[in-house]
């Protein structure tokens, strides 16, 4: 699957959306966080999961470190 770089974006401002909606239900932003990724894991297909598996492991350390 190829995404362009608005549709990425737009994937990303959804989920940003959601986030932020679901902690103006009370939720933590990390409750809200593990949320949404439990439901698209649920949904994504195998290729897809291992793809994200991978860049899990190279770039969890570096985006967790990251300053927003």
């Amino acid at each position: 699957m190829h995404l362009s770089q608005n549709h990425a974006q737009a994937i990303l401002d959804v989920f940003a959306v959601a986030i932020s909606d679901l902690v103006s239900m009370g939720m933590t932003e990390q409750d809200a966080i593990s949320g949404l990724l439990g439901q698209a894991s649920v949904r994504a297909d195998h290729p897809a999961m291992e793809l994200a598996l991978e860049l899990h492991r190279l770039y969890h350390k570096d985006f967790s470190s990251a300053k927003i």
